[in-house]
């Protein structure tokens, strides 16, 4: 069980870096799109 946590853990680092690279980096189009800030679902 302990390794599965661990798994997941890595795999919620990886995809917190990658939606912060993507939220980055379309931020702008998201903000004139949308009022509210985009909500990122892990």
């Amino acid at each position: 069980i302990e390794k599965l946590y661990d798994e997941i853990q890595a795999l919620k680092r990886q995809n917190d870096t990658a939606s912060k690279k993507f939220t980055g980096s379309h931020i702008s189009n998201t903000t004139k799109a949308h009022k509210s800030p985009p909500s990122i679902i892990i």
